[in-house]
């Protein structure tokens, strides 16, 4: 049986992961890392700050540094 998935019309979802570049550039693990320690110690929104947190708590329980 074929699956359907509604969406409303002019959902944004319809071109998720649609691009006319011709490069797309992957930051390395390390870097985001360190983007996300300077934007943590660099903000004052608490909302900002708690997803930092969960986003740098996720790295080092995959490298098992946490």
């Amino acid at each position: 049986f074929p699956v359907t998935i509604r969406r409303k019309a002019g959902s944004k979802l319809n071109d998720i992961g649609v691009t006319n570049a011709k490069v797309v550039k992957c930051v390395k693990q390390e870097d985001y890392l360190a983007r996300l320690y300077y934007a943590f110690d660099n903000t004052e929104d608490i909302k900002l700050r708690q997803f930092l947190y969960q986003e740098i708590k996720k790295i080092h329980i995959q490298r098992g540094t946490w």
